[in-house]
């Protein structure tokens, strides 16, 4: 039961990656420290972004 859901949530993360490659190029990217602090805060509020692309967006 747990692998199965496992499998399930690393093809979630892999669709989303694969969607992020995709509207990547398209994404506005901030150029100001406020501006990437106020993007990654509505990012994160959303809850709907993998770890990893939170990560990204905070370096």
């Amino acid at each position: 039961m747990a692998t199965s859901k496992h499998k399930k949530f690393k093809r979630g993360m892999e669709s989303l990656d694969e969607i992020f490659k995709l509207i990547g190029p398209f994404l506005p990217k901030p150029q100001k420290a406020k501006e990437k602090k106020e993007g990654k805060w509505k990012l994160q509020r959303n809850g709907e972004l993998p770890p990893i692309y939170s990560l990204r967006v905070s370096k």
